[in-house]
């Protein structure tokens, strides 16, 4: 068993440890470049909207910038100063159950990602780097908080209660490398 094998199933363990969940121990995989799980959760027919929009004006058809891409060239100057670029991995690590009653446990995927952002600036034709962030995440139902048996991190808050997870999580991981 690799290296990183063995970390994958120890933070399934303590994730079952912590929640009380029940790990599947599923087939592991990217999601960067596949096809949607042929396993339903149960999201069938939910849809998202946004609360609002990122533009300023909502236009209804293409705008024509020909005249003013070539004005920007003729002049030499850059338009733009200020780049944001970045990138993430997805994973589907594993399947748990959590109890939901009587006689019935609900199954959830749990996702895990890499996320990278990076914000580079030109002054002068020079490139610089302004700042970079990179985090990983996990994501877990929040059913996964709840379903915590003999918690030792009572708190009064819903929010404390659901780090107490990932905090504890972090506490071991860090342990175990």
């Amino acid at each position: 068993m690799s290296n990183t094998s063995r970390k994958s199933a120890r933070i399934m363990e303590i994730l079952e440890s912590e929640t009380t969940g029940k790990s599947y121990k599923s087939f592991k995989y990217s999601l960067d470049n596949s096809d949607r799980s042929a396993v339903e959760y149960g999201e069938a027919g939910q849809t998202m909207q946004w609360a609002r929009r990122g533009e300023t004006k909502l236009y209804t058809a293409s705008i024509d910038l020909t005249s003013l891409s070539k004005e920007v060239a003729r002049s030499g100057d850059t338009l733009l100063t200020y780049f944001l670029d970045g990138s993430r991995h997805v994973y589907k690590v594993d399947d748990m159950g959590f109890e939901k009653g009587a006689n019935r446990t609900a199954i959830y995927p749990i996702v895990a990602g890499q996320i990278g952002v990076g914000c580079c600036r030109r002054d002068d034709r020079q490139m610089s780097v302004e700042g970079m962030v990179r985090e990983i995440v996990i994501v877990m139902p929040d059913i996964a908080q709840s379903s915590r048996k003999k918690c030792r991190h009572r708190t009064k808050t819903d929010k404390s209660k659901r780090m107490g997870i990932f905090n504890n999580l972090r506490r071991h991981v860090k342990i175990s490398t």
